[in-house]
């Protein structure tokens, strides 16, 4: 079995919980210092070298991942003429000094310019690479609505044009749902009719950054709206990468905006430092009480400066309060920074993977594996490449190979 058919089928494993808890990262900013590449080679300009690379960073980290790790809130801003900065040191973003909509005589800039357009073709060959090596269609990471509004037109001036002009706001989101995501989502069908189910990355419509109020006028109906407009058997959209529950010191407060990630996305997600503040045991009982999913978060942060074994208790930790429910839960390292020791990633990944499950005694001893460098791993695959990647980008690497 390949490494790709035991990340599918510990995905499937959580249709018959309790069970082994899977374990995803976001690893997009990792990628590129791992492998020893500049950022702009890899998110601009090859998109296979960037899907190998994923790749082999998701077997060498043994992670369940399933999902697109790119620069995911820039392909739709960029294919409507948002400038997009390139740099060979860090991950792209969007020139937020210029942004495309100004004010409401931009707003016909908000189109959909066909899957030629930005970097969706660097797009559309990433999800090529990846079927290709594991024979699965990946699900690929887009940016939902709030998000691109925010990197189109700027979060400061969306968040005062809630409160001042309402109507303009209503405006633009009724034009990126009907001219942007309506045809754009209508394409993907068309390629992937196997795919109906889509994620949607939504880190900017987090608390403190938005409100309950904000969350209910300005999200939740635009979420339901793409729905309605596709109008097929099936498709769904899901916002995904929002937190922020754990800043909500009011319970009625907390408990109205649990519901609203549930509705819109489908699961609960409790993310450090929400864990930090409120304990994760309340998402994990919370996500039982409504039976959903829950998504355990462990910091970015914490992740590169704590020790290891600060690391390996709190995940520890977190493990058998996910197996203490009754609802799958999905461990998650929220985001592993550019820098972060690999040594401190598989002691976390190992210790979930130890104690996350349900037949481990949460008080038996756990010793990390040893694993080899990411250099001694690649020049093992470069020997039995039984995947077949191409390695072109090894001449590129600073990786001794």
């Amino acid at each position: 079995m390949s490494f790709i058919d035991q990340r599918l089928s510990q995905m499937d494993a959580l249709a018959n919980w309790p069970s082994q808890a899977p374990v995803f990262a976001q690893i997009n900013e990792h990628i590129p210092e791992m492998c020893k590449l500049p950022y702009d080679y890899l998110f601009r300009d090859d998109p296979v070298s960037m899907a190998e690379c994923t790749l082999l960073l998701w077997e060498y980290y043994d992670l369940t991942n399933v999902l697109a790790n790119l620069d995911v809130y820039n392909y739709e801003a960029e294919s409507m003429g948002q400038a997009v900065n390139f740099y060979k040191g860090h991950i792209p973003d969007v020139d937020r000094g210029n942004f495309l909509i100004k004010d409401e005589k931009d707003i016909d800039k908000i189109r959909f310019n066909g899957f030629e357009s930005g970097r969706f073709p660097y797009h559309a060959a990433y999800l090529e690479t990846i079927k290709q090596y594991t024979r699965q269609y990946l699900i690929p990471n887009l940016c939902a609505p709030w998000s691109l509004a925010c990197n189109i037109y700027g979060m400061e001036n969306l968040l005062v044009d809630c409160l001042s002009e309402p109507d303009f706001v209503h405006a633009m989101f009724c034009k990126l749902v009907d001219d942007f995501y309506t045809p754009m989502f209508r394409g993907f069908i068309e390629k992937y009719p196997e795919n109906l189910s889509y994620q949607l990355a939504d880190a900017w419509a987090s608390p403190p950054m938005v409100t309950n109020e904000i969350y209910l006028e300005f999200i939740v109906p635009y979420i339901e709206r793409i729905v309605e407009k596709i109008d097929v058997e099936g498709f769904s959209v899901s916002n995904i990468g929002v937190w922020g529950i754990g800043g909500f010191n009011d319970e009625n407060d907390r408990k109205v905006f649990a519901d609203m990630l549930i509705k819109t996305s489908g699961m609960l997600s409790s993310l450090d430092p929400d864990n930090e503040r409120i304990g994760a045991k309340w998402a994990v009982d919370y996500g039982s009480q409504k039976s959903c999913p829950v998504l355990l978060g462990i910091g970015t942060s914490f992740l590169e400066t704590a020790s290891i074994d600060t690391i390996i208790s709190r995940c520890k930790d977190y493990s058998a309060i996910a197996m203490s429910g009754n609802t799958p839960v999905i461990m998650l390292l929220n985001n592993i920074s550019p820098f972060t020791p690999p040594d401190k990633v598989h002691a976390a990944i190992a210790a979930i993977r130890f104690y996350a499950r349900p037949d481990t005694n949460i008080d038996q001893d756990f010793k990390i594996p040893k694993r080899e460098s990411f250099e001694e791993f690649i020049k093992e695959k470069v020997k039995n490449n039984l995947e077949g990647y191409k390695f072109t980008w090894l001449g590129k690497s600073g990786l001794m190979v």
